[in-house]
């Protein structure tokens, strides 16, 4: 009677090559690398958040020198008819006849529209400092989805690798099994190490497939638009201390810096309220033409 092989052999030979095809024929892809600085620059240029942001910035940097001018001049016209109501009708011939204009120039008090062009301007460097960090949020983002991506792949070369020796491990065992050298229980450990491995595959699959969305939505890009292999990773040193890093961040965090822009804002404010206490002026000058004879005022 033979011996009974239990029940891995169509397991590994059907589901193991399906899941891991998926990885191994884009794992092995090497001619089509993704490169982060590459990707960097295009989630700079194309995502939706930054352009948003980028725009933002764009029209507040208008503002200062729209609120530092002076209001717009109002022009007013009149006229008094005599015989018909068309404009005009009289004049040089009736005394009630007449026509004018008139023209009216607000005038803030001095100093106003200076505090209010400042307000403007640390707004729009506040708007700014947002810009850089809507690009830093964005690029840590895909950073972190890259380098994701990539352990995906590297897993991925490691278990396949694993699956080519766990298989001859298998095989070895159910010969020696089959010829009654091997117990039974070896034959199931090497096939809980091969469920394991299916385990593993799968989530990696899903991992890959996660990490390649979240990539392509940050780059603004067609869903399911393919993206390839990210580049082999290569160790790196950190050469700055946390100290140094610390003091790095407190000098140049955009969110430090809106913050502070913000408060100056804040300040120029109070100037401004308590300027609003003092009168502005009007200018007003006009032309009436009464009759035979014109005035002006």
């Amino acid at each position: 009677m033979a011996p009974y092989l239990p029940y891995s052999l169509p397991l590994r030979s059907l589901l193991i090559p399906i899941l891991a095809g998926a990885l191994s024929a884009a794992a092995q892809n090497a001619g089509d690398r993704l490169s982060l600085l590459a990707l960097t620059r295009e989630a700079v240029a194309s995502n939706p958040e930054i352009v948003a942001a980028q725009k933002r910035y764009e029209a507040a940097r208008q503002r200062p020198t729209q609120e530092s001018s002076l209001p717009d001049p109002m022009i007013s016209l009149g006229y008094s008819s005599v015989g018909n109501p068309l404009p005009g009708a009289g004049i040089g011939s009736q005394p009630q006849a007449n026509a004018g204009v008139m023209i009216s120039q607000e005038l803030p008090f001095p100093g106003k529209l200076k505090l209010k062009g400042d307000m403007a301007a640390m707004e729009a460097q506040a708007d700014f400092q947002e810009y850089q960090a809507a690009q830093l949020a964005v690029v840590s983002r895909l950073k972190q989805a890259y380098y994701r991506l990539q352990y995906a792949y590297a897993a991925a070369d490691v278990l396949l690798h694993n699956r080519d020796l766990l298989n001859a491990l298998l095989r070895a065992t159910e010969d020696r099994y089959a010829a009654g050298k091997a117990a039974q229980q070896d034959v199931f450990k090497a096939q809980v190490q091969t469920a394991i491995l299916e385990t593993r595959l799968v989530k990696l699959e899903q991992e890959r497939k996660s990490r390649e969305a979240e990539i392509t939505s940050i780059l603004n890009r067609a869903a399911g638009t393919p993206l390839g292999r990210p580049e082999d990773a290569a160790p790196k040193e950190l050469p700055a201390t946390l100290e140094e890093l610390f003091a790095g961040a407190r000098r140049d965090s955009p969110m430090l810096a809106r913050d502070r822009k913000t408060i100056e804002r804040s300040e120029l404010a109070v100037n401004m309220a308590r300027k609003e206490s003092y009168p502005d002026f009007t200018l007003n000058a006009g032309y009436y033409n009464m009759g035979a004879m014109g005035s002006m005022y």
